[in-house]
């Protein structure tokens, strides 16, 4: 057997669609499910899909119903047995809404056995013929070949099953006449373009968008007429009569007309078939009309075109150019027009732009720009190179009463309120950092990671701080953690994300090594730790004023309170010739990451023996895979509040978050002013 080979998304292409999928506007997120979907469907892969594979499975529970069909239909593709459960509990929530509950099952049918697929239908009462068969049949060829004793009646069908069978023709997976016994389904499919759902009839021209067999010619409309149709059929006819350049060179005169189209959905169908395709004198068409057109996304999309093919029309470069430097680095129109041109000198040329402004920033001397700032913020919050990023309000208080100077931000089509502020040392020394609260999980702190980084593209370093389970071992008093210990990234392994699993019949594997934690946090906590020998802990002095800031609630609970038990029985901590009564411990460690809330202590345990994990948490490995996406490090600094049992409470959670924040302050103000 042969195996199948891929091509390799361009690292442009990944860094555009993974802001894309985690910004606010619905269309952004939906078309980047859509251009995975198809990339995936054309035989491109990621070359780091767990990066990306977060965002689509969080977006199966978006609020717009089309970002979740695309959600499941992308996650059929990229996803892997993990997504099977969270799957299965969509049946459920999905069953009244036909075209997403489709989605849902391509998902399950591709990612589980066809066993499973076909207990779990029959259980949530869907057998697997019919609707379900359509669906299941899109992305498993089994089912396909079970399909091909199907017959789906143009007349007599449902519009659900009409739906998914014109899906199946563009996918190229219908069994030939699935849809009569006389005739090819290219020969038929034209009878779809008048029936009345209007769905079925968009669907109908977007199987003969999508499979290369057919044209325009095969719906049976004729150029002329297709402005006489709905909007969701011109979008497609539009892609149709630009498929090839041969293709739009033919239409050139129609394509004229159809650029004063009064629909915005009809126009930017057009613009996404001219995204791709260029002849001489193309140009004729697409300038005038970006100079008038109103709509972003199809100015977008005329963009991304004239930066794809700059290099062989040279007045395409003046509007990229032009709109790339109005753009702030780091941002998703930036990215967007950096992947539209990946391999061509239009590249070359945007990346040397975005190098130079840099630079400008950096070394400019205009006194009338440095005051312009000034006046916008008291706190420039784009000179920033450090991002805390905590997941509850009671430890971002605790960050944020460690600032000397503090001041909310915010910055266009990012929803995270900032906090702003600065460091000052004794010596007067001010580092400048922000603070922003992401949410419980790991998904949410991906997406605000995502969303940070674009938003401020000067940060380097980014630090996870706040509570954690700790996983205590009797067994050695050198590797034991108690309540209100402070556990920090080992240099070579901060964060293991232990749910990203291989299941087999032998048991879990989980499939990631954990990456090396950021090693210039790593070198100023060496620092600490070395100073700490000589009694020095300036942790210990910030643990006291965020006391006295917060209140008692963020005070030392005692250590009466601190009690382990194993089962019913409560159990001696060992002694310790290091431990102060009353101090945090300081461990470097390897972390444990996951969205698990951990109450089990024999997972706990099994986690700490085979891996020597002594903290579990729910948001690093998140933050971490959006830091990996756009070049960053991250350190991580927990402190310990329960012991991941079924006695776990809030009891310790405030002080750990103070200590934690504590730690965060002295190793940042230990970091070398030339790294800032």
């Amino acid at each position: 057997m042969t195996r199948q080979r891929f091509k390799q998304i361009s690292d442009q292409q990944a860094a555009y669609l993974q802001l894309l999928i985690a910004d606010r506007n619905a269309d952004s997120r939906k078309h980047a499910l859509e251009t995975i979907a198809k990339l995936y469907r054309s035989g491109e892969r990621f070359r780091n899909p767990e990066r990306i594979l977060p965002h689509i499975a969080f977006l199966c529970k978006d609020e717009h119903e089309k970002v979740r069909r695309w959600a499941f239909n992308a996650l059929a593709l990229v996803g892997t047995r993990q997504e099977v459960p969270a799957i299965i509990d969509s049946l459920d929530r999905e069953a009244n809404n036909p075209d997403v509950l489709a989605a849902v099952i391509v998902a399950l049918s591709s990612l589980a056995s066809d066993e499973e697929t076909r207990t779990i239908l029959y259980r949530a009462d869907l057998p697997l013929e019919g609707f379900a068969l359509l669906a299941a049949a899109q992305q498993n060829p089994t089912f396909s070949r079970e399909l091909a004793k199907t017959r789906v009646d143009i007349d007599k069908a449902s519009v659900s099953d009409l739906r998914l069978a014109t899906l199946l023709l563009g996918l190229r997976k219908a069994p030939e006449h699935m849809l009569s016994d006389r005739f090819l389904n290219r020969d038929v499919i034209g009878a779809l373009n008048f029936h009345p759902d209007e769905l079925v009839s968009q669907y109908s021209v977007w199987a003969a968008y999508e499979d290369p067999g057919m044209h325009l010619d095969s719906l049976r409309i004729k150029p002329k007429d297709l402005f006489d149709y709905h909007p969701g059929i011109r979008k497609y006819g539009y892609r149709l009569m630009t498929e090839t350049s041969g293709v739009a060179r033919k239409y050139k005169e129609y394509i004229l007309n159809a650029v004063n189209d009064t629909s915005r959905e009809a126009r930017e169908g057009l613009a996404a078939g001219v995204r791709c395709t260029f002849f001489n004198g193309i140009e004729h068409v697409t300038l005038p009309w970006f100079a008038d057109e109103e709509t972003d996304v199809v100015r977008n999309r005329l963009l991304e075109h004239m930066a794809a093919f700059a290099d062989r029309c040279d007045k395409y470069t003046k509007p990229v150019t032009n709109t790339y430097e109005r753009l702030a680095s780091g941002s998703l129109g930036r990215a967007r027009l950096e992947a539209a041109a990946a391999g061509t000198t239009m590249y070359q040329s945007l990346k040397r732009l975005d190098y130079e402004q840099g630079m400008s920033d950096l070394f400019g001397n205009d006194a009338v720009e440095r005051k312009t700032k000034s006046m916008k913020s008291v706190i420039d919050p784009q000179s920033a190179k450090i991002l805390i990023v905590t997941a509850l309000p009671k430890e971002a208080a605790a960050v944020v009463a460690t600032f000397d100077e503090v001041e909310n931000t915010g910055v266009p089509n990012d929803p995270a309120i900032y906090r702003i502020g600065r460091f000052i040392s004794e010596t007067g020394e001010a580092r400048i950092a922000l603070t922003v609260n992401a949410g419980i999980g790991k998904v949410m702190a991906s997406t605000l990671g995502a969303n940070a980084l674009r938003s401020f593209p000067n940060v380097r370093y980014v630090v996870m701080v706040g509570i954690a389970g700790g996983c205590p071992n009797p067994a050695s008093a050198e590797k034991y953690v108690r309540l209100g210990d402070i556990v920090v990234s080992r240099p070579d392994a901060g964060v293991m994300e232990y749910d990203f699993i291989k299941q087999t019949a032998a048991g879990a594997e989980i499939r990631k090594y954990p990456q090396a934690a950021c090693a210039w946090m790593s070198s100023a906590m060496s620092n600490l730790l070395t100073d700490a020998i000589a009694g020095k802990r300036p942790w210990e002095g910030w643990i006291e004023k965020i006391t006295a800031t917060l209140g008692p609630e963020y005070a030392y609970p005692g250590e009466e309170r601190d009690i382990l038990h194993e089962g019913a029985d409560v159990i001696d901590h060992p002694a310790q010739a290091d431990r102060l009564s009353g101090k945090p411990r300081v461990v470097q460690a390897l972390i444990g990451s996951a969205d698990i809330l951990q109450k089990d202590p024999k997972e706990r345990d099994k986690l700490r023996d085979t891996y020597d994990i002594r903290a579990i948490e729910m948001e690093a490995s998140g933050l971490q895979n959006a830091a990996w996406a756009q070049g960053r490090d991250i350190y991580v600094i927990r402190g310990i509040c329960d012991y991941c049992d079924e006695h776990k409470d809030d009891a310790w959670q405030n002080y750990a978050a103070n200590v934690s924040a504590s730690m965060a302050r002295v190793v940042i103000e230990t970091m070398p002013m030339a790294w800032l």
